[in-house]
């Protein structure tokens, strides 16, 4: 696979993400960005201050297809990607869409027949596989000098205002947004370090009377994975501003544990004789050593999306795959179509049916 001298790519939407997006384009030299897509008018002259010469300003899709273009990137709200991609797929342009591909994950199998037989790729973005905390994480568990993965908990406890100027107002209306746009991610980022597919999943959401969303934003979940459990509590409104993550997996030679979002990815060497010694229930000063695992700082949204456009931009110069598809992202999307059903049924659901479905 070769790609052509100076890629041309477009930006459909300007909002918060769509200018992460424009930051990580700018960094890429292989790339030759020929301007973005807003209707909204209210967006024009932030787009203006940030296009240089050349670079336009489409009011359509239409009207960009008038131009020489490769690649789209869609940072758009989820409720119109299926129509941008439906009129898409007969111009063999690549497309890699902002997660979720669409509200649910029938629409989403939808799409990959839709765009089954066109000649362009359609890649959905899990970026966060790209974070240096979570390849770090991977292969700590590949190594296996722990061991083999015992069970794990993953806490994600956010207070997220939807009325913030950097934060996007679309999910506030949604179904299920903390499992559509949050969880989801951290779903992916488990299926991927642990390279264990989910088997089933016990799930239940609610809405807390203070809530700014409309729907449920609160999720917990207990994931079976193949010989473990990963225990999930993830919510939008919390009581404290404060970001609590905690991703542990605990092993027969000790823990794997990340205390933050995008860093501070530490391990802790099992003792048994510490066990039997001093405090029945020890603090820290009386475990075992929590050992930080070195690495370079991630810039959170950024440094994950510049490794994933160039990952992009590695296939379509050797055709060697990127650590993403679009299947993948369809197992990731059946695991939180799994637990809407798993709430709304009040059982828990095997993921076979779901899978099938992708094949």
């Amino acid at each position: 696979m070769q790609m052509k001298t100076n890629f041309k790519i477009a930006l459909v939407g300007f909002g918060i993400r769509g200018k992460q997006w424009l930051k990580t384009i700018r960094k890429v030299k292989e790339l030759q960005f020929i301007g973005i897509v807003e209707n909204d008018i209210n967006k024009i002259d932030d787009c203006k201050k940030n296009l240089k010469n050349g670079e336009k300003i489409f009011s359509s899709l239409e009207n960009l297809l008038k131009y020489q273009c490769d690649c789209i990137i869609l940072a758009t709200p989820p409720k119109i990607h299926f129509n941008h991609i439906k009129f898409l797929k007969d111009f063999a342009i690549d497309i890699i869409c902002e997660k979720p591909l669409t509200e649910s994950f029938q629409s989403s199998l939808e799409l990959k027949e839709i765009i089954k037989g066109a000649n362009a790729e359609l890649i959905v973005g899990m970026n966060f596989r790209y974070l240096n905390t979570s390849n770090k994480y991977k292969s700590l568990i590949e190594s296996k000098s722990l061991g083999n993965v015992g069970y794990g908990t993953f806490k994600y406890l956010r207070n997220r205002n939807p009325h913030r100027i950097d934060l996007n107002k679309y999910p506030i209306d949604m179904i299920q947004p903390m499992l559509l746009e949050q969880t989801i991610h951290h779903i992916d980022l488990m299926r991927y370090c642990y390279q264990s597919e989910v088997k089933d999943v016990t799930a239940q959401t609610w809405r807390v009377p203070w809530s700014l969303y409309t729907n449920d934003c609160s999720v917990s979940i207990l994931i079976n994975f193949d010989n473990f459990h990963v225990n999930y509590i993830g919510t939008w409104t919390s009581g404290w501003n404060k970001l609590s993550f905690e991703w542990r997996t605990d092993f027969q030679k000790g823990i794997i544990i990340q205390k933050d979002q995008f860093a501070n990815l530490n391990y802790v060497e099992f003792d048994s004789k510490i066990s039997m010694t001093g405090k029945n229930f020890k603090t820290a000063k009386d475990a075992e050593v929590l050992k930080k695992i070195k690495m370079t700082q991630d810039k959170g949204l950024l440094s994950d999306t510049h490794k994933y456009l160039q990952d992009y931009i590695n296939y379509k110069l050797t055709g060697d795959r990127m650590q993403i598809s679009l299947d993948d992202y369809l197992k990731s999307c059946a695991v939180i179509e799994a637990c809407i059903e798993s709430k709304n049924k009040r059982k828990t659901i095997d993921l076979t049916d779901y899978f099938k479905l992708i094949k």
